[in-house]
């Protein structure tokens, strides 16, 4: 058996791994850094104490992989490869993919998290109702952060069944680190909405927060970033621009509503700003005067 398993919820990867390899010891398993030649020699070799083995291959990318499309894998083998990264559009992943041989991980749908979270809720003992279930979600980011995957609401969400049997959304903002990216997201919503008094208030707390300016400034980059790569698809279907653009649709909707070229001059400012603080200019200074620029260039001063 060949597969290829990777995806954007590392948690549900490891699981499925540990699911193609269960029954088996420590000698039945061995793992590889890299896919090279001594790789296929090893899944050749017959097993000595099982009678069958897993061979598994941990890789940065999967690109253009001729060797691995051909490569005859005995029966008594199972060969995993594990990329963190795969380029789709090579024959070689098209290939893989008409044998039968991807498993995608893709992040839970809303729906599928919260019964997870609910059922790892209830194990521990404990309750959370629908309300806090949806904030505490959000309040995690698991949507929005790309770093925010099952493994760290699994740790929160036993750090909150120790501390209480009722989970309230005090307890989540008391025990419960908030994802960066949501509070970008939160600011970016205040900043298209030309929300000028709020937007100063937010981004002084988020400097009082000890949040890097740098990376507000980067974070606040991508959002307008996606919302211009958006605005050549216009015509397109927002599912299948969402597609293209690989990320959910609300992380940039909002800013397509404004003009490409107000778009452009907003990057072109943020990028200013970065490039400011970087030469050493106090970010306390440039990080609100940057998003002061912005909010000009929409309209909303």
């Amino acid at each position: 058996m060949k597969k290829v398993i990777f995806g954007t919820e590392p948690y549900s990867v490891d699981e499925k791994i540990k699911e193609l390899t269960a029954g088996l010891g420590d000698m039945g398993i061995a793992r590889f850094p890299a896919l090279t030649e001594e790789v296929f020699q090893a899944a050749e070799v017959y097993p000595m104490f099982t009678a069958r083995q897993v061979v598994i291959v941990d890789m940065d990318k999967l690109g253009a992989c001729e060797e691995l499309v051909k490569a005859k894998i005995p029966d008594f083998t199972d060969f995993i490869v594990v990329p963190k990264s795969v380029d789709k559009r090579t024959s070689s992943y098209k290939a893989l993919e008409k044998a039968g041989c991807i498993i995608e991980c893709p992040k839970l749908d809303i729906p599928s998290l919260k019964k997870w979270i609910i059922d790892m809720v209830q194990e521990q003992g404990g309750s959370i109702g629908n309300d806090v279930l949806t904030d505490f979600i959000n309040y995690i980011g698991y949507e929005f952060d790309e770093n925010v995957s099952l493994y760290t609401v699994e740790v929160a969400v036993k750090k909150l069944c120790l501390a209480t049997a009722q989970i309230t959304m005090t307890d989540v903002e008391a025990l419960v680190e908030r994802s960066v990216n949501v509070k970008m997201w939160e600011l970016s919503n205040i900043l298209l909405d030309q929300n000028a008094p709020k937007l100063y208030a937010t981004a002084q707390r988020l400097l009082d927060e000890k949040e890097s300016g740098i990376g507000m400034l980067s974070l606040l980059l991508r959002t307008f970033r996606l919302a211009y790569k958006a605005s050549l698809y216009k015509g397109m279907k927002e599912a299948d621009v969402g597609k293209k653009l690989g990320v959910a649709a609300f992380q940039y909707k909002k800013a397509t509503r404004y003009a490409p070229e107000q778009i452009s001059r907003s990057l072109d400012l943020l990028q200013s700003g970065v490039n400011k603080i970087k030469s050493g200019l106090p970010e306390r200074v440039v990080f609100p005067l940057t998003l002061g620029e912005v909010l000009a260039v929409l309209g909303g001063a």
